[in-house]
């Protein structure tokens, strides 16, 4: 898939040079040819990330991400929303990576999450730290 939209990408590329081959042997001066390759690589950038969009958005489909987390330890409940969210504080194993304390909104059953943050304990110390310091 990603081999034929590059060259589906130089193909075009190719054909629009050839296309354009008499303004450019026409052209007197660096500055003129600069101005054409300028606007070529405008309008195949475009191009570029039209094709690059499509094989992200593929590959996407292909393989769809399975997010694999352990609430290791329930710590506090910062806030609870209308709609029985609770902002919560946990240490949270995500993956096969080490865990972490993490910050983000849970439904009631954690079946669901919001965007949230998470942070190693040097972090967290860190954060505490800077609180400390704006109180003062």
């Amino acid at each position: 898939m990603i081999a034929e939209l590059a060259q589906a990408f130089a193909q075009q590329a190719q054909q629009y040079l050839q296309n354009n081959l008499r303004t450019i042997k026409k052209m007197s001066s660096f500055g003129e040819l600069g101005i054409f390759l300028l606007r070529f690589v405008r309008i195949y950038k475009v191009y570029y990330f039209q094709i690059w969009g499509r094989i992200i958005s593929t590959q996407s489909r292909r393989c769809p991400m399975s997010l694999k987390f352990e609430i290791v330890k329930h710590i506090g409940i910062l806030s609870k929303d209308r709609n029985s969210w609770t902002k919560e504080i946990n240490i949270v194993k995500w993956g096969e990576n080490a865990p972490k304390y993490d910050i983000r909104s849970w439904s009631e059953d954690h079946s669901k999450m919001s965007k949230g943050i998470t942070l190693t304990r040097e972090e967290l110390d860190n954060l505490f730290g800077a609180f400390l310091k704006m109180r003062i």
